[in-house]
């Protein structure tokens, strides 16, 4: 966990290979325009946004966590 100091948008992390900002807020899903459906993408812009979700969801459980020890 990133020392408390730093604000949210300065957190990043790694997920299956894809270094991203962890979201603030829940990302929205791609457009299927936004998918070139080749195949060839690496990461494909679905990749990215399950690597958010899941970077999303995680950091939602550690506030949810940290709000409970407080209680």
């Amino acid at each position: 966990m990133p020392p408390p100091f730093l604000p949210e948008f300065f957190m990043f992390t790694t997920i299956d290979g894809i270094r991203l900002r962890i979201p603030t807020e829940e990302p929205v899903a791609p457009e299927s325009s936004d998918c070139c459906g080749s195949g060839s993408c690496c990461p494909c812009v679905w990749d990215y946004y399950r690597a958010q979700q899941k970077a999303w969801l995680e950091q939602k459980e550690q506030k949810q966590k940290q709000l409970q020890e407080q209680e």
